[in-house]
Order: C-alpha cells, then sequence, then structure tokens
C-alpha cells in the first residue's frame, strides 16, 4: 500500500509539473490526503479493539507491551495532526504553500520532536519478536527508521515541497505508523493465544 501510495505521489507531480496545473496537482494531494486519513482512522479503531482484547487476557507481560505500542503510536498521530493544521492555516493566511519546511524543520529543534516519535513507534513495534518473518512489518519500520536516520529526510520531503504534497507525506507518515502497531498488536494477541500464561515478552535482537 506504501509502495502504492509513495508512486502515486511521485505520477502525480510528474504529470502535474508538465502540464503547470497547479490546481491540479492541489486537488490530486488533498485526494491521497483524505484517503490517508481514511486508511488511518480504520487502523487506529482496530488497534484499540486489539488492545481491548489484549487487555481481556490479564496478562502484564502482553498488556504493557500493547499499551507502550499503542501510546507510542498516539504520540506520533497527535503530532502529526498539529503540524498538518499549523500547515493548512499557514498556507491560507500567507497565500504561501511552501511552508511545511518551516512548520516541521524551523528551527532545527522541531526536527528533533518527530524524530523522537518516530523512532518511539519504531522502538515499541520493533521490541515484538516475529515468529516467522513480516516482510510487511520489516517494510514499514524501515520507512519510520528514515525520519531518524536519513540527515537529509527532512529537507528531501518538506523543503520547498507545496503544501498539499507535503500534508499527503505526513498522512502517509501516520498510516505507516498506524499499520505497523497494528501489525505487532496482532502479533502480541496471536503470541497470548499461543502462550497465555508467558511471564517474559520475546523481543527482537
Amino acid at each position: 500500500m506504501i509502495r502504492k501510495i509513495t508512486l502515486s505521489i511521485l505520477l502525480i507531480t510528474t504529470f502535474y509539473a508538465l502540464t503547470g496545473c497547479k490546481s491540479g496537482i492541489n486537488k490530486a494531494f488533498k485526494s491521497i490526503q483524505q484517503s490517508n486519513e481514511r486508511s488511518n482512522q480504520i487502523l487506529i479503531d482496530s488497534n484499540k479493539t486489539l488492545l481491548t482484547s489484549i487487555k481481556q487476557l490479564n496478562n502484564k507481560i502482553f498488556v504493557n507491551q500493547a499499551d507502550s505500542i499503542n501510546n507510542a503510536n498516539y504520540g506520533l498521530n497527535v503530532l502529526v495532526d498539529t503540524y498538518k493544521k499549523d500547515i493548512s492555516n499557514l498556507a491560507l493566511v500567507h497565500k504561501d504553500e511552501d511552508v511545511a519546511y518551516e512548520v516541521v524543520a524551523t528551527p532545527d529543534l522541531l526536527k528533533g520532536v518527530l524524530i523522537s516519535a518516530s523512532m518511539e513507534v519504531n522502538k515499541q513495534v520493533s521490541k515484538i519478536s516475529l515468529k516467522v518473518k513480516n516482510a510487511s512489518l520489516d517494510s514499514l519500520l524501515t520507512e519510520l527508521h528514515l525520519v531518524s536516520m536519513d540527515e537529509d529526510y527532512f529537507e528531501k520531503t518538506f523543503k520547498n515541497v507545496p503544501s498539499a504534497n507535503a500534508l499527503a507525506i505526513l498522512s502517509s507518515l501516520q498510516v505507516k505508523s498506524s499499520d505497523a502497531s497494528n501489525t505487532a498488536l496482532h502479533l502480541i494477541l496471536s503470541l497470548s493465544n499461543e502462550n497465555p500464561s508467558i511471564d517474559v515478552l520475546p523481543v527482537r535482537k
């Protein structure tokens, strides 16, 4: 799904850059943002259901890890929602579409906030040891890891980028976080069904 979203953004950017239709590209990115946000809400609702099921097991190990994953994802989503709101407001007030970098990464201290939130999701989800390699989860974690590991991430992703594009990218980051959390919560529930009395949660090395 992520690769499809990324490819869609690239194709839309290329097409409208060639045609010079700015309003068209804004509408296209808005459509992607809305689609991402619908997907993210579905994942968040699913996470709540999974968390409730895990808590009913009355196993402190599973419950604590599930809570940590859910809280990390919640923190990232709230932060990104704030960024999206600020970007939208600035773009309207200043009639300036290229404000995303100012909101997300100026001053440099702001970069650390998003980096920390992404690292926390990655840290909590990565604690779950997969019995069978899950390529989808590994891919999601790699995408989240780029926020902190790629020193040019903010410049390449948000600098001189139209607000509509930045909003689509930020909403995609939310989907990745919620999707990774959802996969991890499913795994915890599966582990709990197989090992209801386990007192140590396996950790990925």
